[in-house]
């Protein structure tokens, strides 16, 4: 693993090249084909040799990207530049993620090939970190790239956080002391933000990737010895330039495999990403790399040895265990010796019990070999909750309760469960760094909050800390509850217990009677209790089965009694009707006075009915609420294709133009754009133009709606140049001499026989949008088209596109604006 000086002869090269001492070189390649295979044969100053082959597929220049950080180890508060080098205009979306979990989505846009984007890591922000790029190719599929970085802690400040306790009660106070210093420690002054989120909620959220064992993962505390004792390290604080191409080559090694286009399928049907590459050890030149401490630790050898143990117990009973059905075989042969005929008969009916029995064996020593792997994980869990440490109880002192008058604690209800329990977004400390964070209450969680801080000094230095704060008591109980019930549903409740006090309990748990639901395990269940027996350190669960009769939000409150302690839990229940949904709509406007009445059916679900009001400051403030829903799945003919995709193309470039596309938004509406760009395709008629069915003879004003659809996607999507072209020629090649567009007669035809109108329509496909190709043929159309004055016409359809046709041409506007004053003039207001 040592880095070498070596010479690299590199096949389709006749130069050789040369490393430099951490063992690094830098070649550039133009692919030729649709395949990269390159093999390379690398020497040393001793005259070692060694040989390795690489083989890529080569991408489409339209769909392929690629996407550069400009470093591949960052500090805490640097700025981050990315660098997405693809051919085409559709954008590439960005996800940056830590410990699975999304901090950062957004879109690039990409302009003359090349797409930047500067993202400002945050202060607290440390540790691993994935970029995932997604671009839509020509297929419709996203072709996907990838690449990790290390974000070093910002530790150019302190920060310190006391607590005034090791340990909290649910609802309790806790106070934490903020302190910040710099790097000499001397005290300074500045502002935190500060947030406190339950750990519950980050292991849910996704894969910890900071469980892998690769270098760059290490805490940044154990690489600085390496830094201390050795003169090589790739985390120096100063990176040379070639320091940094190391960094980058290293951390290309961690980049996933399921790169392109069929990355997204194939990560979905595997389940998780395999075959991900890690980076070996690097060594210092010595015989040891670097490894952690965590595994000579005292608990860490202890769960070894037991699972060790266990497993050579388990090999030995086995053992034991075929020895004695050697025994037993070998007295059966002696019998069969003597016993033919007799021992056929026995050996049959033997041999079918033994076959059984042996694949029997094997399938349970499998499962206890998964059983201590599980044992290993968990173990360590069990650990922290074995510390012995003073758990406080919680009583409420009220008086009047039945259970609290006959000398047994009343509990105090726990029903205040926040995923977030702090969010100050600046705290300001003292000329002293000082400053003082009261939490008062904690909420009701039994769980571990992570305190994460960044500060700022008013010189601009940054700091950042993550520390816990830990709520625990050792008798509670739980309710495992779905999201959401629906009325009529007959469940199996559970209820945990959990018991880490020294002693055994004999727990009572009873449910507070409701109309909502109703017990199904007894006639008269509300008033029956139900016990559990629990041993010291026991934590057991029981399930109650329940009906659930009433929609609505309800609350369940569960109370649980143990000896000398108890412990009550509330928790908030859903039910959702069970029937199909109504809705009807009603609008008005404040100008005037609105009434509306609705009308609730008879067989209604009891508490399903539900009112919503919405106001809005404008009607195009309401169109605005409803493009994200506009998106729809493109199908049918050509009329029906466009009907779902044109409006696909305008939506989306209304919300990037005014910048409110969301990513996942736009990712939706580019993959329906892409899908409805290649069904339209299917409908061009062999010679020229479109059809509703693909079928001859072309239809031109279909085809003209189809070349002003394919001219707007053009600002959104890639297309064929040359199908607006081709399109735009045959239009042209279908005019008559007098620069006229004669209309079509058919049963599929709406405007009939006019000729003015279909002229005007078509010439404003044609001639509108980027038409320069078309500039010398536009004069017998404008003449054709001015033969019809304003005063002339009275259909308000003709004037309309008659002002578009004139603009699109290019017509003064003195000419332009007497079609559009005789159209106000039929306007009629109601």
């Amino acid at each position: 693993g040592t880095p070498l000086a070596t010479r690299l002869v590199v096949s389709g090269r006749e130069d050789e090249l040369t490393t430099n001492d951490d063992g690094l070189a830098r070649i550039e390649v133009t692919p030729t084909g649709n395949r990269l295979e390159l093999s390379v044969k690398a020497t040393d100053a001793e005259g070692r040799t060694g040989r390795a082959s690489f083989a890529h597929n080569v991408a489409s220049p339209n769909t392929a990207f690629l996407l550069r950080p400009d470093k591949s180890v960052y500090d805490g508060g640097e700025t981050m530049k990315l660098s997405i080098v693809g051919g085409g205009i559709e954008p590439v979306l960005i996800d940056l993620l830590k410990d699975g979990q999304a901090i950062l989505s957004t879109t690039v846009a990409m302009q003359d090939g090349r797409g930047e984007l500067a993202v400002d890591l945050p202060a607290e922000l440390f540790g691993t970190l994935q970029l995932i790029a997604y671009r839509y190719g020509q297929r419709g599929l996203p072709v996907r790239q990838s690449r990790v970085i290390f974000v070093r802690p910002a530790d150019e400040l302190t920060v310190q956080a006391t607590l005034d306790r090791e340990v909290y009660e649910p609802g309790g106070k806790a106070t934490v002391r903020f302190e910040l210093r710099n790097e000499q420690g001397q005290p300074v002054a500045g502002a935190l933000s500060v947030a406190a989120v339950d750990e519950a909620v980050f292991s849910v959220l996704g894969p910890q990737l900071g469980l892998e064992r690769t270098f760059f993962e290490l805490e940044s505390e154990l690489l600085q010895p390496v830094a201390t004792v050795y003169p090589w390290s790739p985390f120096d604080a100063e990176q040379s330039p070639a320091r940094t191409e190391l960094t980058q080559a290293l951390f290309a090694r961690t980049v996933d495999i399921a790169t392109g286009d069929q990355a997204v399928p194939g990560r979905f049907r595997d389940g998780q990403a395999k075959g991900v590459r890690s980076v070996d050890p690097l060594r210092d030149g010595g015989d040891a790399p670097i490894f952690t401490l965590v595994a000579n630790t005292f608990p860490a050898k202890d769960r070894v040895t037991d699972i060790q143990r266990r497993r050579g117990l388990r090999w030995a009973a086995a053992a034991w265990r075929w020895s004695a059905a050697g025994f037993i075989l070998a007295c059966i042969g002696i019998f069969a010796a003597y016993r033919p005929r007799l021992f056929a008969i026995i050996a049959s009916v033997a041999l079918l019990l033994i076959l059984p029995l042996g694949c029997m064996t094997w399938m349970f020593l499998r499962l206890d070999a998964q059983f201590d792997f599980a044992a290993g994980d968990m173990a360590i869990t069990a650990e922290a909750a074995n510390e012995e440490m003073p758990y406080p109880l919680t009583e409420d002192m009220a008086a009047g309760d039945e259970s609290a008058q006959s000398g047994r604690p009343q509990p105090r209800v726990r029903e205040w469960f926040p995923e977030t329990l702090v969010w100050r977004p600046e705290l300001v400390t003292d000329d002293n760094g000082v400053a003082t964070l009261e939490i008062d209450p904690l909420a009701d969680s039994i769980t571990t909050w992570r305190l994460s801080a960044s500060a700022i000094s008013a010189g601009g230095r940054l700091g950042s800390l993550q520390q816990g704060i830990r709520v625990f008591q050792p008798f509670f109980v739980d309710v495992d509850l779905p999201v959401a019930f629906t009325r009529g549903d007959e469940v199996s409740m559970p209820i945990v217990v959990y018991n880490y006090l020294d002693e055994p309990q004999t727990v009572e748990l009873a449910l507070d009677a409701a109309d909502w639901y109703e017990r199904l395990d007894a006639d008269d269940a509300q008033a029956q209790p139900l016990r559990i027996e629990l041993a010291a350190g026991e934590v057991r669960s029981l399930h109650v089965p329940l009906r659930m009769l009433s929609v609505g939000q309800h609350r369940l409150t569960v109370t649980a009694r143990g000896g000398e302690t108890a412990d009550a839990i509330r928790r908030e229940v859903t039910i959702e009707p069970n029937g199909e949904p109504y809705e009807s709509l009603s609008n008005g406007t404040l100008d005037s006075p609105f009434e509306t009445t609705i009308q609730i059916p008879d067989n209604a679900v009891p508490g399903s009915a539900q009112v919503f009001a919405k106001f809005y400051p404008s009607t195009f403030s309401q169109l605005v609420e409803g493009l994200d829903g506009i998106f729809a799945q493109p199908h049918g003919c050509f009329e029906q294709t466009s009907s779902t995709t044109y409006p696909n193309v305008l939506a989306l470039d209304y919300l990037r133009r005014t910048r409110q596309a969301a990513p996942e938004v736009e990712a939706q509406a580019r993959q329906y754009i892409h899908l409805g760009y290649q069904r339209l395709l299917t409908f061009e008629v062999d010679g020229g133009g479109f059809d509703w069915f693909g079928n001859p003879p072309a239809h031109t004003q279909l085809t003209a709606y189809g070349l002003m659809e394919f001219e707007d996607m053009a600002n959104v999507h890639d297309i064929d140049p040359t199908l607006i072209q081709r399109t735009r020629g045959w239009l042209l090649a279908m005019r008559n001499s007098d620069g006229s567009w004669p209309a079509r007669r058919g049963l599929d035809e709406v405007g009939g026989d006019d000729t003015l109108a279909n002229t005007a329509y078509i010439a404003w496909a044609v001639f509108g949008g980027d038409s320069s190709a078309a500039s010398g043929s536009k004069a017998s159309t404008l003449q054709y088209l001015l033969a019809h004055e304003p005063a002339t016409l009275g259909n308000p359809y003709h004037l309309a596109v008659m002002a578009n046709a004139l603009q699109a041409i290019g017509a003064a506007p003195s000419v332009v604006n007497g079609y559009v004053e005789r159209l106000l003039e039929l306007s009629q207001t109601t």
